[in-house]
């Protein structure tokens, strides 16, 4: 029919189905490493089959990575001058302690053993966390190495972590601070954390037998660890 407009049947637009992708597993890169669980100081840590973990200086506890150029040298058993060091440290507060105020102190002395003091750069303190914790850390270097230190308040127990990583070139330094960070990410705290302990009036605590729930946790070995560090009269356990 005349001046009648013949509307074209649209092409239908083809359907593209995307298949979808399996995920890729996330691998855990600490899966096959070692753990370390520390009773009085509740906490955990894992580290790699190829470094050490040193307890003969407890509440200190060492992990040490020697690196190739360190055993090279022969000087394997002197200060780290090629690898990875991390020290954990803990003490037990007082009541009023802060998080603030002990970082503060520790940051505020850092350089005071260093060979030259006056040519350590100390980095400011920032906020952090570690074991989903509110942490303080800073970063030192030219002092006996570059290192960082975080620490923590946790119950009635401040930690203070140094991770140490001296090198021969900047790349392999950047290494062993990567591995010391990776480390680190596995630390967590166990159990409960807020025993609070009282101060022996004569410097001795009374363990003689039979012992009730009161004195088995007062005479406990976290127990007396506290009365060592925050009682300046104590002499020891009565048996």
């Amino acid at each position: 029919m005349s001046g009648t407009s013949v509307i074209p049947t649209p092409t239908p637009t083809p359907t593209i189905v995307v298949p979808s992708e399996t995920p890729t597993p996330t691998i855990d890169p600490t899966a096959n490493w070692q753990t370390y669980v520390d009773s009085v100081g509740k906490y955990e840590i894992k580290y790699p089959t190829n470094a050490t973990l040193s307890t003969n200086s407890k509440p200190i506890v060492d992990i040490v990575y020697i690196g190739q150029a360190q055993i090279d040298s022969g000087r394997t058993q002197s200060e780290l001058s090629d690898g990875y060091k991390i020290s954990i440290n803990f003490e037990y507060t007082a009541p009023t302690q802060t998080l603030a105020s002990a970082a503060n102190y520790v940051h505020q002395h850092n350089a005071d053993n260093c060979p030259e003091p006056g040519k350590a750069v100390i980095s400011p303190l920032i906020q952090t966390t570690i074991s989903d914790e509110p942490a303080m850390q800073f970063s030192t270097k030219n002092c006996f190495t570059d290192s960082t230190t975080v620490m923590v308040i946790k119950g009635d127990k401040l930690y203070e972590i140094t991770s140490m990583y001296p090198a021969s070139n900047p790349d392999q330094q950047k290494n062993y601070q990567d591995q010391t960070v990776k480390i680190l990410s596995t630390f967590k705290f166990t159990g409960t954390n807020n025993a609070k302990y009282t101060c022996p009036t004569n410097g001795w605590v009374d363990c003689m037998p039979v012992l009730d729930a009161a004195k088995t946790i007062a005479c406990s070995t976290e127990a007396m660890a506290w009365y060592k560090t925050n009682c300046p009269n104590f002499q020891g356990a009565a048996l």
